[in-house]
């Protein structure tokens, strides 16, 4: 199948659905220090059955045992959707739009288990962001301004690629993050970090120019009270290791944290990965 420069631009737009939480209700913070296991034949083979579409392995950060699988569908140009599954079945779904900007995406996530909902839309020059816990709760919204370098759910997998060139320079960005369940938008800073940051996902190794990427609060406060994200990407840029807090929630709707591998459908010149 001919996979077209549009497309490729939009698969290495990993859904960032499962990332950025960890600034999440009570700042939890996260350790960097334990071992990133690849997902065992076992523990992979759930995931594997999906085909066709880019694939991540959520496993327990210090189990290793899977959480979920998580499929990215491209709809159309500008519009995805993420699914959730545990054992086949679909617990969470988030779709994204696109339209507007590629960094801030509408966004809309759904958890099946709980009613858990988290959604980002634009209404007059603002955006909406709403959050309700659960289905017994009352969904509280706010409005927030649209000034600024605002990132919003899986638009920083593309503000990492428009950022590339400084971040390989080894510059920091500092930019604004749309935080659903604090209906805020909260600073953070990315940069590039030694691959001894990285080194412990098993994938490393088959990465012929391999990045690692860090991601923290921008505010000195805020970093001691949670640990920054480590993020691995391979020299299409694209995301292959991820270690954090997920916005999947378990089933006693406690955050998790999580290590999560991605797959990609193959090109038309390349084996299968």
């Amino acid at each position: 199948m001919k996979i077209n420069r549009r497309f490729n631009a939009e698969a290495n737009r990993i859904t960032w659905t499962t990332r950025f939480t960890w600034l999440r209700r009570g700042f939890c913070a996260l350790g960097v220090s334990s071992v990133l296991a690849a997902p065992s034949y076992a523990q992979a083979s759930a995931c594997d059955q999906i085909l066709g579409d880019i694939v991540g392995v959520a496993l327990d950060a210090k189990t290793g045992e899977l959480l979920y699988c998580e499929q990215h569908k491209q709809i159309d140009a500008l519009n995805w959707r993420v699914e959730y599954s545990v054992n086949g079945q679909v617990i969470a779904e988030k779709t994204l739009d696109y339209s507007r900007a590629e960094i801030s995406p509408q966004v809309k996530q759904s958890d099946y288990r709980t009613g858990e909902l988290r959604e980002v839309t634009e209404h007059a020059d603002q955006w909406l962001v709403s959050y309700r816990p659960d289905r017994d709760a009352r969904t509280q919204t706010k409005a927030l301004s649209q000034e600024g370098v605002q990132v919003i759910d899986a638009g920083f997998d593309f503000f990492v690629r428009q950022q590339w060139r400084q971040l390989a320079a080894g510059e920091t960005v500092v930019f604004d993050f749309i935080s659903v369940p604090h209906l805020k938008a909260i600073a953070l800073r990315a940069k590039k970090v030694s691959m001894d940051n990285c080194k412990s996902f098993a994938v490393s190794a088959e990465i012929n120019t391999p990045q690692c990427i860090s991601v923290e609060a921008n505010s000195g406060l805020l970093r001691l009270f949670v640990d920054r994200l480590v993020l691995l990407y391979d020299e299409q840029q694209r995301l292959r290791g991820f270690k954090g807090a997920v916005n999947i929630q378990n089933s006693a709707q406690d955050t998790q944290d999580a290590i999560i591998y991605y797959r990609y459908p193959s090109r038309p010149d390349e084996g299968t990965e």
